[in-house]
């Protein structure tokens, strides 16, 4: 595990014209910050290894996560993924999960999961100060 590291990231996912902040690292009170100054909105204090929060603020981001290790396990990041996945399909009214949709829902979990697992296999940048 990195210690005292954060990533931010927006994702978006274009089949469905989705965006996701995701923010790996960091406290949780730095979780409650980010989400306020990114969507407006506020988060229920938890001690909880990883926050999935809903959004419903419009042209900023349809959902925000955020995992307190820098570097998540797959199970965790699975967990917050499927979530997500669900808020979308319901949302661009692929709901509810069968077998006939099940391979939709399939695809865009790979493809999420996928992003995310890139994104935490860069190399953290030092941020330059001036």
């Amino acid at each position: 595990m990195v210690k005292n590291k954060q990533i931010v990231k927006l994702f978006h996912i274009p089949i469905y014209d989705y965006f996701v902040w995701v923010k790996f690292g960091g406290t949780q009170e730095s979780f409650i910050k980010f989400v306020a100054s990114k969507l407006g909105c506020r988060v229920a204090e938890h001690n909880i290894e990883s926050i999935g929060l809903l959004s419903t603020v419009e042209g900023i981001a349809d959902h925000c996560m955020w995992f307190r290790e820098i570097d998540p396990d797959a199970s965790t990041i699975a967990h917050e993924v499927f979530h997500s996945v669900c808020h979308v399909m319901k949302h661009r009214g692929v709901w509810p999960l069968t077998k006939e949709n099940e391979e939709a829902f399939a695809y865009l979990i790979g493809s999420f999961m996928g992003q995310i697992v890139l994104e935490i296999k860069k190399p953290i940048k030092k941020k330059e100060t001036k």
